[in-house]
């Protein structure tokens, strides 16, 4: 039997306005980024909804997830993607379901008004406390993000928006340390899965409070053992937390 489709990442920019070490865009030999549109249309994210609801009629009862993504989305501005969202709800009405995962550097009253109107929740990335974000997730001119993602962050927490923080983990940090950081920055309940580079890591957790199930790498690992691995661990780890 077919899997079926429940959400869909959608790519709206293709830009960023970060430079991260670890970015598969900027930092690898594939530059064909540069030959695309930085923004995708209004006419084929029309065309994106059409097949959408296709797909939706044929399934009665189905619903589909939109997750819009980047480069960095909210570098096409709240006011067309005030259109984009209105275009989604008017063509899928209640079968849609709309979020975003974004950098958090770009968050200000107009994206909150946005956001809060149409309802949506927001991701934000974040890898762990300034000494290792700021490792990894810099600008174009090498400063590091992590006072404005907090600024961002905190913003959407007040007005209610914020769903979850998204973090790569090096395995040669702490792992236990990051936990504990997002933690520190207002999470409630977190889920942790992840996978390296090549190939997939044996467990994920969900952690409520400080649970003692607490290792992205093995489920039943305690939360004394969540190092990340030792400094030479090769890859990378994915990390969702949700609040």
């Amino acid at each position: 039997m077919p899997t079926e489709i429940k959400g869909l990442v959608v790519k709206i920019v293709q830009r960023c306005n970060l430079n991260c070490s670890y970015c598969y865009m900027y930092q690898h030999a594939d530059q064909s980024w540069r030959q695309r549109p930085p923004f995708m249309s209004e006419e084929i994210f029309g065309h994106l909804l059409t097949r959408i609801e296709e797909y939706c009629d044929r399934r009665p009862g189905r619903e589909m997830y939109i997750s819009f993504h980047g480069g960095e989305p909210m570098l096409i501005g709240p006011r067309q993607f005030d259109r984009l969202v209105g275009m989604a709800v008017e063509k899928l009405k209640d079968r849609v379901s709309l979020g975003m995962q974004t950098n958090g550097t770009l968050v200000d009253d107009e994206w909150i008004e946005v956001l809060k109107r149409h309802n949506l929740r927001v991701g934000v990335s974040l890898d762990g406390p300034p000494e290792i974000h700021d490792l990894s997730r810099v600008d174009h001119a090498g400063r590091g993000s992590y006072r404005e993602v907090v600024q961002g962050l905190r913003k959407l927490q007040e007005n209610r928006v914020f769903s979850s923080v998204l973090t790569v983990i090096n395995p040669g940090q702490s792992g236990l340390e990051i936990y504990r950081h997002i933690r520190s920055l207002g999470g409630r309940r977190k889920s942790v899965s992840g996978s390296r580079l090549g190939s997939p890591l044996s467990g994920s957790s969900t952690y409520d409070r400080m649970g003692s199930s607490c290792s992205i790498f093995r489920s039943n690992r305690s939360p004394s053992s969540f190092s990340g691995g030792s400094a030479g661990s090769s890859g990378w780890v994915r990390a969702a937390a949700a609040t």
